[in-house]
């Protein structure tokens, strides 16, 4: 890796891995877990709350098996029972049983309420509950998306898979399209597509365009919406009509990629004078990072300062800051930090200039409310 020498960086070596692969590790996690059409009230009711060596559990009677409730599914609880989610998480983390057998009359008495069947979602790896949907959820099921996906990306990119952030109960992943490379000074350049699907109601269907900056897989530079596909699970899907719009998304990323790249170069020429933290100071404020992420934030300015000195004080290195900062993160804030570098990567001069004349508002004490005393991009 180069220290700081102008020279093209190239890594055209560069393949990714295989979208068969990302197919496979999806299905591999799906033998884990099966879904079951419930009744929740009355005597014959399949599922019933309990408590077992003083745990909430919910009990599938036609199985005699317990399952724990994961986070997702409590909040799903929460959502249709309207006891809020403070209440429902608080009482389930309680270590005294007595809140435990709080929780289980509450959902028991909801239950008895609303009746009906429901979809559960059970891991028997675990012996989890993992998510509780009404008949108003829309499954939109992952092998789908995956296959349509596969379907209207060109044939370069099944081996091309840059990043797979796929967990438990979704994907969530990006594929580069290697034709649309450019290089730079610093780096290799190619514009990506990223898809992300629950099941369960985890994350919406999304799928969208970025740029992915070679050296050293940093990160994927979201960008400014246009033309995503982006549904929430509700009411009724037209499966047809979803497949074109994937289609017509894919399309039209594709023919934006290049605008994108040289959007996100242009900041190289966008700079700044002075010490960096007011800088970053406004950009935390602006967009509420948390103290992990100004923490990965800085960390990760400090790596850019080093390999692209000549842009560690512009538009440019900010951003990559972000995105670099992002792959020590957790897959939420990844997302976030991401999202955020491709908004700034759009900025145009006005934008540019706004965000600067903020940051030299700032007082010393303002600074220090959102950085903290000790953390200094100098």
């Amino acid at each position: 890796m180069s220290n700081g020498s102008i020279g093209i960086r190239s890594v055209r070596g560069f393949t990714g891995s295989a979208y068969a692969g990302v197919i496979e590790r999806f299905n591999n996690r799906k033998d884990h877990y099966h879904d079951s059409l419930c009744t929740v009230a009355g005597e014959s009711a399949r599922v019933r709350p309990v408590v077992v060596d003083g745990k909430f559990q919910l009990l599938d009677k036609k199985n005699e098996k317990f399952y724990t409730p994961t986070k997702h599914a409590l909040s799903q609880f929460a959502q249709k029972t309207k006891w809020g989610s403070y209440t429902i998480n608080k009482l389930a983390e309680s270590k005294d049983v007595r809140h435990h057998n709080i929780l289980r009359d509450l959902l028991d008495i909801s239950f008895q309420e609303f009746g009906g069947e429901y979809l559960f979602r059970f891991n028997d790896q675990d012996d989890t509950c993992r998510a509780f949907l009404s008949d108003r959820y829309a499954i939109i099921n992952n092998n789908w998306v995956l296959d349509e996906v596969q379907k209207f990306l060109p044939a370069e990119c099944k081996d091309a898979v840059a990043m797979d952030k796929s967990g438990e109960d979704f994907i969530n992943f990006m594929v580069v399209l290697p034709s649309s490379l450019k290089s730079s000074d610093d780096s290799d350049y190619q514009g990506l597509i990223k898809v992300k699907n629950s099941e369960i109601g985890t994350h919406r269907l999304d799928v969208t365009a970025g740029v992915f900056r070679t050296i050293c897989s940093n990160g994927a530079i979201g960008w400014v919406k246009h033309n995503d596909v982006s549904v929430v699970h509700r009411g009724k899907v037209d499966f047809e009509l979803l497949a074109n719009h994937i289609q017509s998304a894919i399309s039209s990323h594709i023919q934006a990629m290049p605008t994108m790249i040289e959007k996100l170069l242009g900041t190289k020429q966008m700079g700044w004078d002075g010490s960096m933290t007011p800088l970053f100071a406004s950009v935390a404020q602006t967009y509420k990072l948390s103290k992990n992420e100004v923490e990965s934030v800085h960390t990760a300015w400090g790596v850019e300062r080093n390999e692209t000195p000549q842009y560690a004080k512009t538009l440019f290195g900010v951003v990559n800051s972000l995105t670099r900062g992002s792959q020590r993160m957790v897959e939420s804030s990844w997302e976030k930090l991401n999202d955020i570098g491709g908004e700034l990567a759009n900025y145009d001069d006005s934008d540019w200039n706004g965000l600067k004349a903020k940051a030299r508002a700032m007082t010393t004490k303002d600074v220090e409310n959102v950085l903290g005393k000790e953390l200094s991009f100098a």
